[in-house]
């Protein structure tokens, strides 16, 4: 059975208050054609469809017209909630939307749901695994114990593997935190005391294959038995290094056969550059790599002192530049601190003076000074 996997789209996030529903469009088209060249028996989504629980209206029609084109392909799609979504609204019209061979779990169930595909070697059981945590697992299974996620993941296998047919084949979608998994800057954080979010790779060893989401960067576990595809496009820029991707595999009698990453392209995509302004002119060092015109950057300035409009300079050749920070910092000279008490006994050119010395570690000229007291004075003199 060839399985596509896919996690994290996150729709209707954005970056740096910039709209990403366009990206986003633009790279589930690329997987709609990947389900068409490719033609996988089922297309599995391992959670945080929606970036938030009241997705807004764009990011709702755009997941209905991916769905649409996807399943009219004849390819099912097994979905379930991450933490980021609601489950009640992911579960809202779940039978109907079955038939349509779309098969989303939202809320968590003691009798855990699943799907059975079958292929020329007979059936494989998708367990469906929608976010839960410690505390909702306890109430679920009226089990005191469960501290822990990795407790609660437990428990549900030990529920899966009670009912599963022996010799038959098994995967288990689930959204949770792999031990020694990949972290970003992206993902929302998992609630928890002491680590207990982590849940030890080894415990899904029953199933054949683990198909994860939560962790933004593609990586296996396992010897890629337990595997996270990443999200399908970088949500800040920690994931600037990252190749996004979908992954897909045969799952036979014998395991995972012609494992294989398919890289997504963005349209936009997100890069830390580095560079210096000379001449109020932005010009990128040779190491940095280079940006298309409309990417979103985060950028590394290596000027030896504070730039005036130094953003500003900047955007005009990168104008979607979300962030910048200076290569060095001008806070160096710990003997220049100066206490709240003695800031009250500054007045406004000593406190200017102070706020320079800091900022650029250096002291104000004669020139400056004179410049400094004069322009003092005129704004008293129209307060």
């Amino acid at each position: 059975m060839k399985i596509l996997h896919t996690a994290d789209w996150h729709l209707g996030r954005t970056l740096h208050h910039n709209d990403l529903i366009k990206e986003q469009e633009f790279v589930l088209k690329q997987i709609i054609e990947i389900v068409k060249t490719q033609k996988p028996d089922v297309l599995i989504i391992a959670g945080d469809i929606y970036d938030r629980s009241v997705p807004p209206a764009s990011a709702v029609t755009l997941l209905n017209d991916t769905i649409i084109a996807i399943t009219e392909l004849g390819v099912p799609i097994i979905a379930i909630s991450g933490n980021h979504d609601s489950s009640e609204r992911l579960d809202y019209v779940q039978q109907l939307l079955s038939r349509q061979n779309f098969h989303i779990f939202g809320t968590f169930k003691r009798e855990i749901p699943k799907v059975v595909l079958e292929d020329n070697l007979g059936k494989v059981h998708f367990y469906c695994v929608p976010y839960i945590t410690p505390e909702e697992a306890r109430y679920v299974f009226e089990d005191s114990s469960i501290k822990s996620h990795e407790e609660a993941m437990k428990a549900i296998i030990n529920e899966i593997m009670l009912s599963h047919p022996k010799n038959e084949r098994s995967v288990l979608i689930g959204h949770c935190f792999v031990a020694g998994g990949l972290e970003t800057d992206s993902e929302r954080k998992i609630m928890s005391i002491g680590g207990s979010e982590l849940i030890n790779a080894n415990v899904f060893a029953p199933f054949d294959y683990v198909a994860l989401g939560h962790l933004h960067r593609q990586h296996s576990h396992l010897g890629g038995k337990v595997h996270y595809s990443g999200s399908i496009y970088k949500y800040s820029v920690s994931e600037s290094e990252h190749q996004k991707s979908v992954s897909m595999f045969d799952l036979t009698d014998k395991g995972i056969e012609n494992f294989a990453v398919i890289d997504l392209i963005p349209q936009k995509n997100v890069l830390r550059v580095s560079g210096r302004i000379e001449d109020k002119k932005f010009h990128l060092s040779e190491k940095s790599p280079i940006p298309q015109k409309n990417d979103f950057l985060e950028v590394k300035l290596e000027n030896e002192s504070l730039v005036t409009n130094a953003m500003n300079i900047i955007q005009n050749d990168y104008v979607n530049t979300i962030s910048l920070r200076y290569a060095q910092s001008f806070h160096k000279n710990s003997q220049n601190a100066v206490t709240s008490e003695e800031l009250k006994k500054l007045d406004e050119k000593e406190l200017f003076a102070n706020f320079f010395r800091k900022a650029v570690n250096r002291e104000l000229t004669d020139n400056q000074k004179n410049l400094l007291t004069i322009a003092i004075q005129k704004a008293q003199e129209n307060e």
